[in-house]
């Protein structure tokens, strides 16, 4: 069930007014009852003064028919419920009803006890309320009888008073006015709320209800995906700070929005790139291993045939001179001479050829593996300068593939030449780690080493770089 604003605003502002009016009316009935009460209470002492002052005479010649002939008079007044006249016992002597002549009181007796009793509510020196029955709440004034000189002929000096006259009257019309007036300020003050409610709808409609609507409604746009909407709120209370704090919000998410899109185009855009890159990539890959099958099939053809054409030429040549040693003279000394430089022309020729065969394609790689053709590239060009060669392996298990072998063999056959014709190196460590499916080689020596950087600018055309642009 949905709850607006309005209603709890309203009930929040309106619920406490009402309840202090409705507390403003009660103390001014009570002010006003008490007030009541006082002005009666005054009222009835004046009028047992009156009353006292009219039975004088006939109290002084003790004519009782005549004392009783008065109470009835005064008994019309229809404000008076009970009237009497008590003696010093307590006895009443005169008074109305006529039923209580000569009843005997007790200060326990119900209508005496309220005001003989200690704490008893008395209203001025001589009134109390009571509540009367068949008659309701009536205001008993209890007014002494002074014992002056006249009376004493007939009472003792000694004593004060010769009786009490008892008075009581009805409150039914004091209530009613009371009553009266706490209705009519009920009525007013509810006049009042409701006007006072009715100005607060109107000024909570203009100033709070429609604002918020107004933000609640651009939230809902906004959360629907119109970033570009706005509160228009020009005022300067809470609302309008709020209001002003959700367009610099939606103002600052616009933005994060934007940089969002640009961002997942840009990501779009990359991953083009990279996809585009990974394909170039692959080709390049794919186009160097046919480049390096390619160059060491090449290699391995020239090995052949050099190995199967022109070695076999010099053998046979070295074989002919070999023969023709043996056949010419002895005493022919200068031609024997040129045939032993011959002979060792030859001889150092089929050597370099060897060197070069097994440059072009060491036999030891295809047979033995890639340690072992390292270990023979150290033999023939660094242990035989003097350097120290150590060859390292950690988790090697077996051949690596061909490629993969042929690849680290010449990168460390150009970086051991390197080595032998710039570093100046006593020792060179070869490490070779296999891990993951992965396998690093790097090679270290006690060299003067190089500035990559300068290598890396010195342009092909100069000679210089070739060897690491190859490796």
């Amino acid at each position: 069930m949905r709850v607006t604003l309005r209603p709890k605003m309203m009930l929040g502002v309106l619920g406490p007014l009402a309840v202090v009016l409705a507390l403003f009316a009660y103390v001014q009935y009570y002010v006003q009852r008490h007030v009541l009460l006082d002005v009666a209470a005054r009222t009835a002492t004046d009028l047992s003064n009156v009353i006292e002052g009219s039975l004088q005479h006939a109290m002084l010649t003790r004519n009782r028919v005549a004392i009783q002939t008065s109470i009835d008079d005064i008994a019309t007044n229809p404000q008076v419920v009970d009237l009497f006249l008590l003696n010093p016992d307590s006895q009443v002597r005169a008074g109305i009803p006529q039923g209580l002549v000569d009843r005997q009181f007790s200060k326990r007796d119900a209508g005496c006890a309220e005001c003989h009793v200690p704490g008893a509510p008395h209203k001025g020196e001589f009134s109390a309320v009571l509540a009367v029955p068949n008659v309701g709440r009536v205001l008993r004034n209890c007014n002494p009888i002074e014992n002056r000189e006249a009376c004493h002929g007939c009472h003792d000096p000694a004593k004060p008073y010769n009786g009490v006259l008892i008075t009581d009257l009805s409150l039914t019309e004091l209530e009613r006015q009371a009553s009266n007036s706490l209705q009519q300020s009920l009525l007013l003050f509810g006049g009042a709320l409701l006007l006072g409610a009715a100005l607060l709808g109107v000024t909570m409609e203009r100033s709070v209800v429609q604002p918020l609507s107004q933000l609640t409604q651009a939230i809902r746009d906004f959360d629907r995906g119109d970033l570009a909407r706005r509160v228009q709120i020009n005022i300067s209370d809470e609302i309008g700070e709020l209001a002003r704090a959700f367009n610099h919000m939606a103002g600052g998410v616009g933005e994060k929005v934007q940089l969002e899109q640009q961002l997942r185009q840009r990501t779009v855009e990359l991953e083009r790139l990279y996809t585009a890159l990974q394909e170039k990539e692959a080709m390049r890959a794919q186009l160097l291993k046919q480049i390096i099958t390619a160059q060491e099939e090449e290699r391995a053809r020239l090995s052949r045939e050099l190995h199967d054409e022109i070695g076999q030429m010099l053998t046979a040549v070295q074989l002919s001179l070999d023969r023709l040693a043996k056949t010419l003279s002895t005493a022919d000394a200068a031609a024997r001479e040129r045939l032993d430089r011959a002979r060792t022309l030859t001889e150092q020729t089929l050597a370099d050829l060897r060197r070069v065969i097994a440059a072009l394609r060491p036999g030891v790689l295809d047979q033995l593996g890639l340690v072992p053709a390292l270990g023979w590239v150290a033999d023939h060009t660094l242990r035989p300068l003097g350097l120290q060669v150590n060859i390292e392996t950690n988790g090697l298990q077996g051949r690596l593939p061909g490629e993969i072998e042929t690849i680290l063999f010449r990168i460390a056959q150009e970086a051991m030449s390197n080595v032998a014709r710039h570093s100046k190196a006593s020792r060179l460590t070869i490490y070779l780690v296999q891990t993951d499916g992965q396998v690093t080689m790097s090679l270290r020596d006690d060299g003067v080493g190089f500035d990559p950087a300068s290598v890396a600018t010195a342009g092909l055309d100069q000679s210089r770089g070739l060897g690491l642009a190859g490796m």
